[in-house]
């Protein structure tokens, strides 16, 4: 009842976008996003096709609801499932990576993985709400020993002081708050089995009108893809 309540201002943009606080992919803070590689490349796609936004950061959970409510029109980044969508159409992917597993090299000097059997008997640090494609159903067939935070900075930090064994990042995330956190190596490491690769897709809520646009937005995504500014605008704001 109280997620339905909560005030919002569009600052005068047709639609309101909503991520999470995410480097490199979005600035750090909650609020009005000031930039990041999804945030600026969202807004050149937009304006490609004649639409005005606003972005807005808040934590995961709060997002999804918003837009499962109707309180919002699109989600910067999203990976596809079946569980949201009921109420989100997702776009052609925008961008793609890798979800990784880091370990402490100090309690764990030994550690790999094959299977999601090998990860049985340790503790991994995940986002609230977050959803990790095969992951999140091994979690559960598996009944994993998984603990949910509110955001990778507060898992990597619960990692290094021994709170938990592993952490699931996305890469390029996790080599932006090393570069910040240079201490962090001391005690990280990366294994060498990645997770898995993932696509991120917009997501248009299928309440809004925003909905109505959701062919234009593609047509400009499968442009860039093809002229190759997508790849290009990632490279150059990811050096």
């Amino acid at each position: 009842m109280i997620l339905l309540l909560y005030p919002f201002q569009k600052a005068g943009a047709d639609f309101l976008i909503l991520g999470d606080p995410w480097p490199p992919w979005t600035s750090e803070s909650y609020g009005p996003a000031e930039g990041g590689i999804a945030v600026d490349f969202a807004y050149h796609i937009f304006e490609k096709a004649d639409i005005k936004v606003t972005i807005h950061l808040h934590p995961w959970k709060r997002v999804i609801r918003m837009i499962q409510y109707g309180q919002a029109d699109g989600i910067l980044m999203i990976q596809p499932s079946e569980e949201n969508s009921e109420f989100i159409f997702f776009t052609e992917p925008v961008f793609t990576g890798k979800e990784i597993i880091c370990f402490n090299k100090i309690n764990n000097p030994d550690f790999q993985w094959k299977s999601f059997n090998d990860l049985k008997n340790f503790s991994i640090g995940t986002i609230l709400g977050y959803n990790y494609g095969n992951f999140t159903s091994a979690k559960e067939n598996l009944s994993l020993n998984t603990i949910e935070s509110q955001n990778l900075l507060s898992n990597l930090k619960k990692l290094v002081m021994g709170r938990i064994d592993l952490v699931i990042c996305d890469f390029s995330a996790l080599n932006n708050i090393l570069d910040k956190n240079p201490e962090f190596k001391k005690a990280l490491a990366i294994a060498e089995k990645p997770l898995y690769e993932w696509q991120y897709s917009i997501g248009i809520s299928k309440y809004s009108e925003l909905f109505n646009k959701r062919e234009e937005i593609n047509r400009i995504i499968i442009e860039l893809k093809e002229t190759g500014e997508i790849e290009n605008f990632y490279q150059k704001t990811n050096n």
